[in-house]
C-alpha cells in the first residue's frame, strides 16, 4: 500500500466503489439543486456577451434581411425596385451632371477622410470599367457609335501637349 491508500484507509476498489455512490447520487438529486441560474439570467448574460461582440450589429442585419427575405420576399422585391426608381427619377430630376458633381465631391470627402477606402473604391470602379469595355469590344461597331465609359484609372503622366499652356501665346502679346 502506498502512503495515500494509508492514509484513507480503503483499498482501490473501496475508493471505486464510493465514488461510483457519489457519482449516483450527484445523477439523482434534483436538476433545480444544482442550477445555479435561472434561464431568464443565463439568457441575459449570454445576450449581453453576443452583444459585446465587435461584429454584432453585422450579424444582427444579416438575420434580420434573413428573415424578412424568408417571411416577405415579395417585400424584398418591392423595396429594390422601388429603390431603383428613386434612383432613376433623382438622377433625370437633377440631372446627370449634378448627380455627377455630386459623386464627385462625395469621393473627395472621402479621399479626404479616409484615402485608403477612397483607393479601393477607384480600383472597383476601375475593374468594372475595364470588365464593361471588354464586353462593349465584343459587340457591333454600330451599336456602341458614340457610348462613352468613364476610365478611373490615374494618369500616369499628362501629354506634351498639355504641359504647355495654350494660351501663353497670346498673354505675350
Amino acid at each position: 500500500m502506498d502512503d495515500s491508500q494509508k492514509a484513507s484507509g480503503l483499498s482501490a476498489p473501496a475508493r471505486a466503489k464510493d465514488y461510483l455512490q457519489s457519482l449516483k447520487r450527484a445523477a439523482q438529486a434534483p436538476i433545480q439543486s444544482r442550477q445555479y441560474k435561472s434561464y431568464a439570467q443565463w439568457l441575459r448574460e449570454l445576450a449581453e456577451a453576443f452583444f459585446r461582440r465587435p461584429d454584432a450589429p453585422r450579424i444582427l442585419s444579416i438575420l434580420l434581411l434573413l428573415t424578412v427575405f424568408l417571411l416577405k420576399p415579395g417585400l424584398v422585391v418591392f423595396m429594390a425596385f422601388m429603390a431603383l426608381l428613386i434612383g432613376l427619377v433623382l438622377f433625370f430630376s437633377f440631372g446627370p451632371d449634378r448627380v455627377q458633381n455630386w459623386v464627385i465631391y462625395r469621393y473627395h470627402r472621402l479621399r479626404e477622410r479616409d484615402a485608403e477606402a477612397a483607393e479601393r473604391i477607384r480600383q472597383r470602379a476601375a475593374a468594372a470599367s475595364k470588365r464593361l469595355s471588354a464586353i462593349v469590344e465584343k459587340l457591333p461597331e454600330r451599336w456602341t457609335a458614340g457610348l462613352y465609359l468613364p476610365d478611373f484609372e490615374e494618369p500616369t503622366e499628362l501629354p506634351e501637349h498639355w504641359e504647355t499652356d495654350p494660351f501663353e501665346r497670346l498673354a505675350k502679346q
